[in-house]
């Protein structure tokens, strides 16, 4: 708890002097990308994308750049499986009243939706050649 409150302390005294500055906050630049490693059961490819990335585990599912600066790297069961054949496709997490227009800016430069069943929290969204994007809105607000 006490985190949390050096957190907000430190977020609202930047709020303050972005303020006094004339700064206006533009949340459509905000967002994080990671990118998600589908897996079949019982095949773990982390070491290989440790390897290739130069990244350090957290926990059992993630990879993640020691140094902040590349997308982190989630590892997920493959479904339905599909042995010998990975699948990889592209995160991209934004604030909440954002990701419905990141989607339909991608569906206007030529992508389509493949998945909208937990629209407004996210879609998967495909490129022109079949490249898979999931967009998703964070929660601004902790229930």
């Amino acid at each position: 708890m006490l985190r949390r409150s050096k957190d907000a302390e430190l977020a609202a005294a930047v709020s303050a002097a972005a303020h006094s500055m004339g700064l206006v906050a533009d949340p459509s630049m905000l967002m994080v990308v990671g990118i998600a490693v589908a897996q079949n059961a019982g095949v773990d490819t982390r070491p290989f994308w440790e390897a290739a990335f130069g990244y350090r585990r957290l926990g059992d599912e993630d990879l993640i750049d020691p140094l902040r600066r590349g997308p982190h790297l989630w590892f997920h069961e493959l479904r339905p499986a599909r042995p010998g054949r990975g699948r990889t496709h592209i995160d991209v997490s934004v604030p909440a009243d954002q990701a419905e227009g990141r989607v339909r800016a991608a569906v206007a430069a030529g992508g389509r939706i493949v998945d909208e069943d937990t629209a407004p929290e996210s879609w998967t969204i495909a490129s022109p050649d079949n490249h898979g994007v999931d967009i998703a809105g964070w929660a601004d607000l902790e229930a």
